[in-house]
């Protein structure tokens, strides 16, 4: 299965020299002595976990999904990507974005805007909108355009593939970095 950045794990970022927004961190750690600390990681830590119960029970092993994944560039199926342990998914709470993969590897983050609640459920984590967030950057890991000037939204589309089509934002071209201040509030959920 695909390698999580836990804060007892405590993985480094490779490339010492990235912007803080686009660096790879450790989920905070929901055993923190700092009560902000432990209830962010609490919070943070149920999100990812529901997400990836669902991602693991239901997404990698729909049809439709591997079929759509083995169409991208590197034609790899996701339960392949899913099950390849150099697969890493880090934490950024300092990115305005619900997530970013890094191009060439086989590493993604998730922001902190991942998590935010839905409208009808504020103070608890989005699970729905953190699988979404996982399977678009994982799409770009397997070749999906990052680039939102060529209006390609092939990692997005993946979406409508593997089970989470509600969630899908026909307006998502490429990776989007850096969400801009007037995106902050954009998230996905289900109404």
């Amino acid at each position: 299965m695909v390698s999580i950045n836990w804060a007892h794990v405590g993985r480094v970022d490779p490339e010492m020299w990235v912007a803080d927004t686009d660096k790879f961190f450790s989920f905070p750690n929901s055993n923190s002595d700092d009560a902000a600390v432990a209830n962010l990681g609490a919070f943070i830590a149920r999100g990812l976990n529901e997400a990836v119960a669902f991602i693991d029970s239901k997404v990698k092993i729909w049809k439709p999904c591997n079929e759509c994944f083995k169409r991208l560039p590197k034609k790899r199926s996701f339960a392949e990507i899913w099950d390849d342990p150099d697969t890493w998914i880090h934490y950024n709470g300092k990115t305005m974005s619900l997530g970013f993969a890094r191009p060439g590897t086989k590493e993604i983050a998730l922001g902190f805007s991942s998590f935010r609640g839905t409208p009808a459920k504020p103070m608890e984590p989005n699970s729905m909108q953190v699988a979404a967030t996982i399977v678009h950057e994982l799409a770009h890991v397997n070749g999906a355009e990052g680039n939102p000037a060529k209006r390609d939204n092939s990692a997005e589309a993946s979406l409508k593939s593997c089970l989470l089509t509600q969630m899908f934002k026909p307006e998502v071209f490429g990776a989007i970095d850096r969400q801009s201040e007037e995106n902050w509030n954009d998230t996905r959920y289900i109404a």
